[in-house]
């Protein structure tokens, strides 16, 4: 059964910011159509903020691949934003890492500590 995202009750999130397309928080084959759509809505330079992803799968992941393949092919790139500790685990795990183009885990942290994260610090 294929879903309707316009007609759907999970909505795509919103830009988390100018030229950020903000990832949802679940990433699983039951709520591909959303991950596609935020996907899908996204323009030549905007970056990822995959901060708020609390469940992803295989599925979630190689439509990611996907994605940054198809931006490669056409000459343009995709920066993360951010990354939860959720989406690097799983991509670390099957080894997707650099197909979607994760930063390091020390970029992150210089990443987050320039955003003044508390938490990185």
């Amino acid at each position: 059964m294929q879903r309707n995202v316009a007609t759907d009750t999970q909505s795509a999130p919103k830009s988390a910011g100018r030229g950020a397309i903000a990832l949802p928080a679940d990433c699983t084959i039951g709520a591909i159509g959303v991950l596609h759509e935020c996907l899908r809505t996204a323009g030549r330079g905007d970056s990822l903020d995959g901060s708020t992803v609390q469940r992803i799968d295989t599925a979630g992941l190689r439509l990611l691949v996907a994605f940054m393949h198809e931006r490669r092919a056409a000459g343009s790139t995709i920066a993360w934003r951010g990354t939860s500790k959720v989406l690097s685990e799983a991509a670390r795990k099957v080894g997707l890492v650099e197909a979607i183009r994760l930063p390091s885990s020390r970029d992150a942290a210089v990443f987050r500590n320039s955003l003044g994260d508390p938490a990185s610090i």
